[in-house]
């Protein structure tokens, strides 16, 4: 009896055990909630809530900024080294810009030589991968020679030996170019007549795109404090917060702590840069008693991160755990269930712009929810409604066949037929079983064709139809070859990246994940640019036919490079004297430089 009492209390023991073991492995999801509300929030772990796409892996820059100068012939700029450290600052700041120290070059005066500036961004051409993000800041004098070549005055550069003791625009570039990533920003804060007045030279009005011709590709972006002429502007204003600093650069580094983020998302991107201190410098500068306008060039569509407004971000984050924290306790007030206490924190806890439609809606029920606007009650009937990707799309086809059969009803006449025809086909490619359009085409077409020609409307007005080429007069826009070109360099510079990052993993083996990411995203990104540009001159295009349709009294202009959904020509025959094609391509053509 003993030994089975023994051995009845160890198997107990065993199952106890076991038993805690299992509890130990399982989280509830309170003790989830309170062990993330112990931690708190700090910037670290607000940055990392971040969308993907808007990090960066690693953050390299070079600040150069020349306030003294060996040559007494050239003007000193005090302010210069004021923007080089105040930006130093700013984008070491682990809640602003981030940047570690030991991958920010510094140069200020004396540091400032041809040598020096070429080594570091050369280092930026060995260390920067694909995906991460440089910067280049110049803050100094631009100087031309007699024969219009740019130059970054050093602090031991002579005036009349640009060539050998200054950094010439060509090597600059050249540099720029071998830094293989796709997340490059240069901010240049120079005049390029000051230094050289002088001499008296007769070329120091440039442009940014004189001063960096070769400044392209996805992803690069140049931003100059001025144009070519103008003096970069400083802050004399001693109550002024940036009294001592040059207007642009100070805007750039008030940008970059904030000021910038005018959408209050928390984060301060490339694009947002640019509008801020564009704007904001043309009106300090004025205030100041000067004249100063930004330029920019490169593709400003590119969306990655400079800057983050921290105490923003911060408080996002702790409003997500407060949400998360409503959503724990209704769920222990057993309100909601599990599987909806689950569904719910993955849905608050992710960026908003990480979902699709679908999530986004279901995010913003629990949102209702833990913000009071929604009864626990309600709550899953709410999500039922939801709809599904698929579910949307069937909605919206829906919705555009009735528009289209509504407009050939409108217009089931002999006049309107052309239209009630063009409804009808859109609606077919929508729904090409729908029985209801189909009748009502083969109605159309029967007493159209069963009507001669007319040349008068039945009330009585000439009807006067002309044609046009839209294919011709697409490729012979000025603006579509000027287009493509820019798509083919964007395509190119995408295949210099790809081909590099081959290399590298042929050489290394790692890094098949970034090659995949990079050519999926990146293809992506040129399918978009190429569909936006085809839009864009295609909208152009449609403008002036109707304006001229509208001057000339056209009723109908018809394209007859199209087919209609049966494959055959929308206009199965033109006079040559009814087509206005070159009519259009001339008046397209009058703004081509």
């Amino acid at each position: 009896m003993r030994t089975k009492a023994i051995t009845f209390i160890r198997i107990r023991l065993h199952l106890w055990l076991v038993i805690l073991i299992v509890l130990a492995g399982f989280r509830w999801p309170d003790a989830v909630l309170a062990e993330e509300e112990k931690k708190g929030i700090g910037v670290e772990e607000a940055i990392a809530s971040l969308p993907s796409g808007l990090k960066t892996p690693n953050r390299f820059a070079v600040v150069v900024g020349a306030g003294q100068y060996a040559d007494e012939r050239i003007p000193k700029l005090p302010a210069c080294v004021n923007d080089a450290k105040a930006l130093y600052e700013t984008l070491t700041d682990p809640a602003i810009g981030m940047f570690s120290k030991e991958n920010v070059t510094l140069l200020t005066d004396q540091q400032v030589t041809k040598e020096n500036v070429i080594d570091a961004l050369d280092q930026l051409g060995r260390h920067a991968g694909p995906q991460d993000l440089v910067v280049v800041f110049f803050s100094g004098h631009g100087a031309t020679d007699e024969r219009g070549r740019a130059y970054w005055v050093m602090n031991n550069t002579q005036i009349d030996k640009l060539r050998a003791t200054a950094l010439a625009e060509s090597d600059i570039t050249e540099l720029l170019g071998e830094v293989k990533t796709t997340r490059l920003v240069a901010l240049i804060d120079a005049c390029y007549s000051a230094a050289t007045a002088n001499l008296q030279q007769t070329k120091s009005l440039l442009d940014l795109a004189t001063i960096f011709p070769k400044f392209q590709g996805e992803g690069r972006v140049a931003i100059t404090a001025s144009k070519g002429d103008q003096l970069s502007v400083v802050i004399k204003d001693k109550n002024d917060p940036g009294f001592g600093f040059s207007v642009f650069t100070w805007q750039v580094i008030q940008g970059l702590r904030g000021q910038a983020d005018t959408d209050n998302d928390g984060v301060v991107t490339v694009d947002k840069l640019w509008n801020y201190v564009k704007d904001r410098t043309e009106q300090i500068a004025r205030q100041q008693g000067g004249e100063q306008y930004p330029q920019l060039k490169g593709q400003l569509g590119s969306k990655f991160m400079l800057a983050v407004n921290s105490s923003l971000l911060v408080s996002k984050a702790q409003a997500t755990m407060r949400r998360l924290g409503t959503l724990r306790s209704l769920f222990l007030d057993k309100q909601v269930s599990a599987a909806q206490f689950e569904q719910g924190r993955k849905l608050l806890e992710v960026a908003e712009s990480d979902l699709d439609e679908t999530d986004r809606q279901r995010r913003k029920v629990f949102a209702d929810l833990v913000d009071g606007q929604l009864r626990p009650e309600y709550l899953e009937g709410a999500l039922t409604k939801v709809e599904s990707p698929e579910q949307i799309r069937t909605r919206e086809r829906a919705k555009q066949v009735a528009e289209f059969l509504s407009i050939a009803h409108a217009n089931d006449s002999v006049e309107q037929s052309s239209v009630a025809l063009w409804a009808l086909d859109q609606l077919l490619q929508l729904d090409p079983n729908n029985e209801e359009a189909k009748g009502l085409r083969s109605k159309i077409a029967g007493y159209v064709a069963a009507t001669p020609p007319r040349l008068v409307s039945t009330s009585g007005a000439t009807v006067k139809i002309v044609s046009v080429d839209l294919n011709r007069i697409f490729n012979e826009y000025y603006k579509t070859p000027i287009a493509s070109a820019k798509l083919k360099e964007t395509a190119d510079q995408f295949n210099r990246v790809h081909d590099q990052m081959m290399a590298d993993y042929k050489r290394t083996g790692q890094g098949q994940k970034e090659i995949d990411e990079y050519r999926t995203s990146h293809r992506k990104i040129l399918e978009d640019q190429t569909k936006s540009m085809r839009e864009t001159i295609l909208k152009e295009i449609n403008q002036v036919i109707q304006y001229e349709a509208r001057k000339a009294g056209y009723t109908y202009i018809f394209d007859k490079s199209g087919n209609t959904l049966n494959g055959v020509p929308g206009l199965v025959f033109s006079e040559d004297s009814t087509d206005i094609s070159d009519q259009i391509i001339k008046i397209l053509n009058k703004s081509k430089p």
